[in-house]
């Protein structure tokens, strides 16, 4: 999900139509449109060149708020991670040179352990292996059938959206919040809000999911944030 007013900048090997071509029937088979986001430019790149540093010197990555990088396993996984890897790499270099100060710290796909330890080794902590995901998915529902219902309604465009969110939003008109409050105090503010579960929260700079000690205090700020599940 973006806010209105969102624009996208995308860098791959595919000719501009055939890019907007897969935008225009992802929409179609969502019965959904683009409302927020808008793609402002296309950096179009030969597939033995995605990683030439001339060519990524050319997006202005000290501009950019989020970036991920997926991954293209067209040629294999290990392919697909090393041109990852020298990317991230290429990337980091680029952006150190031009502002020392701006943290660099994109959203990766990976295929395999070995790009998640190299990717670790230079610092990247925002990393999601699809292929795993998939072969766990498929381990739940094999296990038990019900599994296939809770990911499908999680999963699906119509079903269910984690989100940040930020306790205020669910403090009464007048209400303070907090300077103190435990995982379960914020799990009863949280579900005011009609079907909506908590289901972690910000914790030293990251996020903690399912956190163990659900009745243990602990400060919090204005700064701190929720991680939600929402019937959408």
């Amino acid at each position: 999900m973006a806010g209105p007013g969102s624009q996208v900048e995308i860098f791959c090997s595919l000719a501009e139509e055939e890019l907007q071509e897969i935008l225009q029937n992802a929409q179609r088979r969502q019965e959904r449109q683009f409302e927020n986001i808008e793609v402002s430019k296309v950096y179009v790149t030969p597939a033995n060149a995605m990683t030439s540093m001339y060519r990524l010197k050319e997006l202005p990555l000290e501009s950019y708020d989020q970036c991920f990088i997926l991954a293209d396993a067209s040629s294999g996984v290990d392919r697909a991670d090393e041109q990852t890897v020298a990317m991230v790499l290429q990337m980091q270099s680029i952006l150190q040179d031009r502002d020392p100060e701006k943290e660099f710290q994109p959203m990766v796909e990976i295929c395999t352990r070995t790009a998640e330890e190299q990717l670790s080794g230079i610092g990247i902590q925002n990393m999601i292996n699809t292929t795993l995901l998939v072969s766990k998915a498929m381990a739940m529902v094999t296990i038990s059938n019900i599994n296939h219902g809770v990911l499908s309604d999680l999963l699906s465009a119509d079903g269910n959206n984690m989100d940040i969110m930020d306790l205020t939003d669910y403090l009464a008109e007048g209400e303070e919040l907090p300077k103190v409050l435990t995982f379960a105090e914020a799990s009863a503010i949280v579900s005011r809000g009609a079907q909506q579960v908590l289901i972690g929260w910000s914790a030293d700079g990251d996020f903690e999911v399912n956190p163990k000690s659900k009745l243990t205090p602990r400060a919090w700020t204005a700064e701190d944030r929720l991680v939600v599940i929402k019937d959408v």
